[in-house]
Order: C-alpha cells, then sequence, then structure tokens
C-alpha cells in the first residue's frame, strides 16, 4: 500500500570543521541533500521535505534596516552559509513539496563555556530562539497544506531581540559571573533581528519567551549549585 511519507532532516553542524574544510562541509550539506532529493523524487515523489537552512545566508546586514525578512538577498561570508545557499537552490528546483527553514541561532538551556570571541559586536541586533521552538517548527511544517515551496524565516520573535552586550551580560550573570573579559568580534558578523510574522502566522511555534529561556537558565544553575 502506498502511503505519503513525510521526510524531514537535519544535518549535523560540524562546528571543528565546517570552516576548516570546504569540500566536507559541501558533501554534507549540498551533495548530501542532492542525493536525498533524487532518492525521494524517485521513491516518493508525493512526499514533502523540510530542509533546516539558516539565516546566516543573509550574510552581514548589521548596517540595513531591521528586520531583514525572505526575500532579502543571500550573500555567503562563510563556507556553511555557501553550502546551505547552494543546497537551498537544489531543494527549490525539486518537484517535490517542499518547506525551507532559515534558522536562527540556537539557544540551548544547558551548561555551555562561553566561546573565545562571541560571534557578534557588542551593540550587534541578535535574535535567537530556542532549541524546543525549533523543534516545534520543525514538526509543524510537515503539516502544512496545500502551499508548495515556502520559506520561512524560524527565529525567537520580539522577546528575543537583543543586541550583542546584553544577550552576554545575561548569559554570565546566569552563572553569578562577570561579562568584563568578554570578547566580541570587531566587525559584525551574519546574525540580525528577523520578520516571521509569516513562519509565526503558518506555524505557530514561538512558544518559548527569552524571558522563558533565562528562568530556565538560572534554575539549571541553581540546581547545579545546590546538587
Amino acid at each position: 500500500m502506498k502511503k505519503k511519507m513525510f521526510f524531514f532532516f537535519l544535518y549535523l553542524i560540524f562546528f571543528l570543521y565546517r570552516e576548516r574544510d570546504r569540500e566536507k562541509t559541501f558533501t554534507i550539506n549540498f551533495t548530501g541533500t542532492e542525493t536525498i532529493l533524487k532518492a525521494m523524487e524517485h521513491e516518493i515523489p508525493d512526499s514533502i521535505l523540510v530542509f533546516p537552512s539558516s539565516v546566516s545566508t543573509y550574510g552581514m546586514t548589521a548596517t540595513e534596516h531591521p528586520p531583514i525578512t525572505t526575500g532579502h538577498l543571500q550573500n555567503a561570508i562563510d563556507i556553511y552559509a555557501a553550502s546551505k545557499i547552494e543546497a537551498e537552490t537544489v531543494v527549490k528546483n525539486s518537484s517535490l513539496r517542499t518547506v525551507i527553514l532559515r534558522i536562527a541561532g540556537i539557544a540551548v538551556p544547558e551548561f555551555l563555556a562561553p566561546p573565545e570571541i562571541w560571534p557578534f559586536t557588542s551593540d550587534q541586533r541578535v535574535e535567537m530562539i530556542h532549541r524546543e521552538d525549533v523543534v516545534d517548527a520543525l514538526v509543524a511544517s510537515i503539516e502544512i497544506q496545500n502551499e508548495r515551496n515556502k520559506v520561512f524565516n524560524i527565529a525567537g520573535g520580539p522577546t528575543w531581540q537583543l543586541t550583542g552586550q546584553k544577550y552576554v551580560e545575561d548569559f554570565y550573570d546566569f552563572f553569578g559571573a562577570s561579562s568584563n573579559e568578554a570578547v566580541y568580534r570587531q566587525e559584525p558578523g551574519w546574525m540580525d533581528w528577523y520578520d516571521t510574522c509569516e513562519s509565526q502566522t503558518f506555524l505557530r511555534y514561538q512558544n518559548r519567551t527569552y524571558q522563558h529561556y533565562s528562568k530556565e537558565m538560572r534554575h539549571l544553575i541553581a540546581s547545579m549549585m545546590t546538587g
């Protein structure tokens, strides 16, 4: 019995290698996508593909007026973003019904060491998204009816629209530490604030505010201290 099958897939982001090894990054993000698409087109042509892309494909937008929309020009400033742009191209040209999710930086409510250099300037616009809201967006994407080739920005929403300095100060404050030693990029990175009105209308995934995330982090640290 033939059944409609729904597929969505995530690529592991190889943080140690994606900017060092262009060939490996493109093999995973571009060739891997192309291989899956061809298999789906042949075996399950009535299926839907939900492709997790990235807002990093917009490049550096700090000098522009926010929010950044899905119609914005894609202009990669790193290998990872370039591979996602190429992968999006084959997805858009596919005969499948597709949904592309351009996902913002993901905030994980766990104990994580701060990076040596934060990927934004202190005054840069930064909008991230709770890990579980990303999951909600992915799941909701397979339920979209009678829509083809949708592209959505997936980000946390208004409560997550901060500056880099505010985000970093809060991060250190969760641990009761000072952010004075934090090192920021000298030039803006790809982060910004995003237009998520359409994605929220379709997917209803923005279920965890920045304040919710902050409470989770404080509870986590308190539990560790008393554990």
